[in-house]
Formats: structure tokens, sequence, C-alpha cells
């Protein structure tokens, strides 16, 4: 049973039951202000899954339920999300100076990212409350999680895409049964909130002071650091995360915090930011003290250019006494390369973060020995647009003499 108990205030500090709160603080609202409701636990509440155990895998990330808000055991949707691997860097941290760099395979989750932690919770939230629809917002990852999980969970789903949402993450959209709406012009985001207030719709959006926000997705990610620690057996020095909007870093920071207050670690990481060079809103606002908004960015590392980060990230980002840094688009591209050779096949915006290692590394952010874990959120073969530039793979007849020639231009000997 979990221990939730209240839905709280960041700003004004009241409290809500838990429930269908999208519409933020009442009391703030009231007063002509946004502001996030916020999932809150018991003060002395412990886990019944101690996060350093076994537990039971195959739950996914629901063998944290005791950490996490859906109360309803029989609303929990899963399709295997979470636990996935972290794995040491066999080249890329020798070669830049770190000996205990490892990457969080977020690939290995059941949509290919680390959206389907966000996901399940979201969705197994909204079937607990008694709804039947569902509506996202999403440039990609986000809108396949969101209608893998709602097709596991029997509830329509739509997905309202950018432009530049790639194929074939809306043919995954349509596979999974949900109805993905590409939007050409206009706000996305209104047109979640119409749904949401007019027609009853559960809105999967993400952690932001807006005038519809969703409240409980955000606390997947706090399963992130439940596995870090698990896996690593230690907390690690500093985290790093290819951020848009920022709410996957400030979920496995809450994460994080979940661990020092049940007295698993005696410290907390360093969290850190990476941002396309374009869309660099958490280094820029870091800078100035609050929130800056970039106007229409543009990245190759499409799935995190964003123009404006979540607050909370911010704040996260300033606790933990850790840095937000951009990275341009060429040295994200080249970092994909260079995953590849280690048998990672990541989006550029996951690259993104490994390249900004270097940077870090430069300005002594992080040390040779530190332990530093990256958060590789998505799989390449969703965006291989984005790849376009990897060397064109050759062709051949099928002679034995073709091969040979063809072995010799690759440099390969026999």
């Amino acid at each position: 049973m979990s221990e939730v108990v209240w839905l709280a205030c960041g700003r004004c500090g009241r409290m809500c039951a838990p429930g269908p709160a999208f519409f933020g603080c009442p009391s703030c609202r009231q007063g002509g202000e946004v502001s996030v409701l916020e999932v809150e636990y018991a003060p002395a509440a412990r886990p019944g899954c101690p996060p350093f155990g076994d537990g039971e895998r195959s739950s996914g990330i629901w063998s944290y339920a005791a950490l996490l808000p859906v109360q309803d055991a029989a609303s929990r949707v899963s399709i295997g999300e979470g636990h996935t691997p972290l794995l040491p860097s066999g080249k890329v941290g020798p070669r830049i100076g770190l000996s205990r760099l490892y990457y969080k395979n977020e690939t290995a989750n059941p949509t290919w990212s680390f959206k389907d932690r966000y996901a399940a919770v979201t969705v197994s939230m909204a079937k607990s409350l008694g709804f039947k629809r569902i509506i996202a917002s999403s440039t990609g990852n986000h809108g396949t999680a969101v209608a893998a999980y709602a097709a596991a969970g029997g509830l329509t789903c739509v997905v309202l895409c950018s432009p530049g949402a790639p194929a074939v993450m809306l043919e995954q959209m349509r596979a999974y049964a949900a109805v993905p709406i590409v939007i050409t012009g206009g706000d996305r985001f209104s047109l979640v909130e119409r749904l949401a207030v007019e027609h009853g719709w559960f809105p999967a959006s993400l952690f932001l002071p807006t005038p519809v926000h969703n409240p409980y997705g955000i606390e997947g990610y706090k399963t992130l650091a439940y596995e870090i620690v698990r896996d690593l057996g230690a907390c690690p020095a500093a985290v790093v995360f290819p951020c848009a909007r920022g709410n996957g870093l400030y979920g496995a920071w809450k994460g994080f915090r979940d661990l020092r207050r049940l007295g698993l670690i005696d410290r907390l990481p360093r969290m850190i930011a990476c941002q396309p060079l374009a869309a660099n809103t958490l280094e820029r606002s870091l800078r100035a003290g609050h929130i800056v908004r970039i106007p229409a960015p543009r990245s190759i590392a499409a799935s995190i250019t964003e123009e404006v980060a979540a607050p909370q990230a911010l704040e996260a980002i300033q606790t933990s006494g850790g840095d937000a840094i951009a990275v341009p688009d060429a040295e994200a591209v080249e970092m994909a390369r260079q995953l590849a050779a280690e048998g990672l096949w990541v989006e550029t915006s996951s690259a993104l973060a490994v390249a900004g290692l270097t940077t870090l590394r430069e300005r002594r952010v992080l040390t040779p020995d530190d332990a530093i874990v990256v958060v590789l959120t998505g799989a390449g073969v969703k965006w291989t647009s984005n790849t376009a530039a990897m060397a064109d793979v050759p062709r051949i007849e099928g002679s034995a003499r073709q091969l040979e020639d063809c072995l010799a231009r690759e440099g390969i000997a026999l």
C-alpha cells in the first residue's frame, strides 16, 4: 500500500487530497497564480520492498510500489519497464579521464525510452481514478510511451504531435491503437487543456507550472535513482541528464531524496543538465537565477529542444550543487558514433549528455575518480533521421571478388 498522504503546493504550502488535481493549487489559482501540485508522502514512510532488495523485477517499476502514488494495486499497469542496465563505459570514459563512468541504459525499456517510467505511473493513475480517455502532447518518445501503456491499460489514447515527430513513432503510436494527430500550427498544449477541462480527459501532461498539469507521472522517474543506487552499491557523485524541460532530472532527484530520507544513502548526488546549444534554457536560467525562455529553438537533438524548462529542475540543480551546460549539435552527433562503437545506439539527444562530459572535465566539475552516471534516455532507432550522417551501406552483387574488394575499402583484412 502506498504511503501517499497529500498533494502539496510548493508555492503556498496548501495540501490537497490525492485525486484528479490537474489544475494546480486552488488557492494560488484564486489569486491569479499558476502553481503545480506535487505528490508528497508520509515523513516516516518506509518502503514495503526496500530499494536495495532484489524486488520483483517482472513487475517493472511497481517493485517499488510503496514509494509510488497508485494505491490500487489492480490499476497498476506494467509491460516490463524499469530495471534497465547500468553499464560501465568501455571507451569514452577512459578516453576523457573518467575511470568510473556508467551509462543508465534506458533504451532497454519496452518503448525504448525513459518515458516508459512516466507513462506507467500516469496511465495507472488514470485507470485508478476511473478515466477511460487520455490525451498527450509530444515530440515523439512521450507519446509512444503513453500510447503503449494506454493500450495495456485499456484506455483510449490521443497524441497531439509536433510537426517534426518521426514517421516511425507515428507508426508506433498507431500500432498501439492510439490516434496520433500532427499539429502543424497553433498551440498543442491549449488543445490538451481543452480536452481535459471541457471533456474530462486525463492529461498526460508534463510537470510544469501550466494551467493543466499531471502531478503523478514524474514520480515514475524516481525509480531511476532507486535502481542506480541498488546497482552501483552507493550514491554516485553526479548524475548527468540530457534535458528538455528537465522532468526526468527532477524526478530522479526526488528519488535520491527518498533514499536519504529512508537512511539508505548518506549524501545526495550533483544533478547536471546537458542541453543543445540553441536550447540551453537551464544553463541560462542558472546564470540568471530565474527561468529563462528561448523562443523557437532548433537543434538536431529534437527531443530535448524546448522553449522553457521546469522551475523544479532548476531548483534540483541549484540545491544539489550541480550544473547545466550547452553542447553543440556537431559534438552530439560525433558522440552518437562513439557510443555506437561501444555497442550502444542512442538518439542524438542522449549522446549529447555524454558529449557534455568533456566540458565538465575541462571545468573540473567532474574529477577522474568520481562515480558518474549518464542517463541514456532514448534509442537511436526512433530518431533515425538524426543519424543520417552515418556512412552509406555498401552494396554488391554477391561475388567473392566483390566482397574482398568491399572489405578492403572498409579497411578490413581477410
